[in-house]
């Protein structure tokens, strides 16, 4: 039989990791060998992996580091695969350290930074004339921005990530109190929302709801990914429905102006030393035309969805990285106008599982 494919999973507790194996098995689950590194006990995530250790918050880099590279020096992976975004950067930089001996899904540390941080995303896609949504990264810009674009606008953290502290903001008092709160802080027009949008937005006069998520069906993902020596592959896009944060329904996007721009950022970023995935997240024009709004340099969240469709994102991103070690799966056959429902599923943790992991830090599947 031959050899599986070693790959070294961070953060496997998270949902793009559950998107990952979902992909991994639809190539064939036997054909890999899946270390996994958690924060948590009850994650599913940890049991889909063949071993999995237990390591520090990402937030303790040093600590952090010295258990994936020691992780990383017991499992011999073939391929490192981040799959949050302070993994990203964290990563980046242990590769740039020498302190990883095999290849990883990232580029340079600087270009981890950037990609990780949406105002100097938008100052890299500004200097490089790609089309981007226009931002501010102080009150006094923000402000200026309103007065052209109107309210509301769209306040985030540069390095925020799952649409964590995003916030719609309807009035210039709203805008000064975010800014006031300290941290850095990027804004941007609310562009091209849907009609009737706000009818779903709770009335504050009668108290906030207990649940509450806006639902917003027009974010654009095109995604690609760069191999080892900097060559490009564009992979596809979609059309998505967020929800809570997550495309919970994705459509293909074909079209030209659209791929032009996934390809133009994902070589412009190769180009600059990023390596791995580019996915590009974009907002449509009145005009037709497309900006990108923000970045991601991993694999993300809507991952099943465009494997629904017809796009073999996990395949395509394997052979860039591992070339003719996992056969090519059949296509496929998903229709224009095909439509990918992402729905919750349970999953049973065995008391002795967590408790193996819980009390050694460590869990491996029995042969």
């Amino acid at each position: 039989m031959t050899e599986p494919l070693r790959l070294l999973i961070t953060s496997v507790g998270s949902l793009v990791a559950t998107n990952l194996f979902e992909g991994l098995d639809r190539l064939g689950r036997d054909r890999f060998f899946v270390a996994g590194t958690s924060t948590v006990s009850e994650a599913a995530g940890n049991y889909a992996c063949d071993a999995v250790v237990r390591v520090p918050l990402t937030l303790d880099r040093a600590n952090w580091a010295q258990a994936l590279v020691q992780w990383g020096e017991e499992t011999r992976p073939d391929l490192w695969i981040p799959t949050r975004d302070d993994d990203v950067s964290a990563l980046a930089h242990l590769v740039a350290d020498v302190r990883l001996p095999r290849r990883a899904l990232v580029g340079t540390p600087a270009v981890a930074d950037l990609i990780g941080d949406k105002w100097l995303s938008y100052r890299f896609a500004v200097e490089h004339g790609l089309p981007v949504a226009p931002s501010a990264h102080a009150f006094e810009s923000a402000l200026a921005l309103a007065e052209q674009y109107g309210y509301p606008m769209i306040v985030k953290p540069c390095r925020g990530y799952g649409t964590r502290g995003t916030r719609l903001v309807f009035d210039a008092g709203q805008l000064a109190r975010v800014f006031e709160t300290g941290g850095s802080w990027i804004a941007q027009p609310f562009l091209n929302p849907a009609p009737g949008w706000d009818a779903e937005l709770p009335d504050p006069s009668l108290g906030m709801p207990l649940w509450y998520s806006y639902r917003d069906p027009g974010q654009y993902a095109v995604v690609s990914v760069v191999g080892p020596t900097g060559q490009v592959e564009l992979i596809g896009a979609t059309l998505n429905t967020m929800i809570c944060g997550r495309p919970e329904r994705s459509v293909r996007a074909i079209d030209p102006l659209l791929a032009q721009l996934g390809s133009d950022y994902a070589h412009a970023l190769a180009d600059a030393g990023w390596r791995g995935s580019v996915n590009v997240q974009c907002r449509r024009l009145p005009d037709g035309q497309y900006v990108m709004f923000e970045l991601a340099g991993r694999l993300a969240g809507g991952l099943c969805g465009r494997e629904a469709l017809g796009l073999a994102e996990v395949w395509q991103t394997l052979e860039a990285w591992c070339p003719g070690r996992i056969p090519q799966p059949e296509p496929v056959p998903a229709d224009v106008g095909t439509v990918a429902i992402k729905e919750s599923r349970t999953v049973t943790l065995s008391a002795s599982d967590i408790h193996t992991f819980e009390t050694s830090g460590r869990w491996h599947r029995c042969c």
